[in-house]
């Protein structure tokens, strides 16, 4: 192969691991977002609502067995 061909083949390699790169930082934000809390709307903040509400629920629950 010559020094072009070498030159060639190296630039499309560079330039592919250089887009895979780009992909895969994209991807991983996404999926960062939807984990991480960011005041409302990610998926983590959904989930601790949820727990909130059945902490609450839980200990209406207990007051209301010892009361009887």
């Amino acid at each position: 192969m010559s020094r072009s061909e070498w030159a060639t083949d190296i630039t499309v390699f560079v330039l592919l691991a250089g887009f895979c790169t780009a992909i895969l930082r994209f991807y991983i934000k996404a999926i960062l977002h939807e984990l991480l809390p960011n005041s409302g709307n990610s998926l983590r903040d959904r989930i601790d609502k949820i727990e909130v509400k059945q902490d609450h629920i839980y200990d209406l629950l207990l007051e209301a067995k010892l009361s009887k």
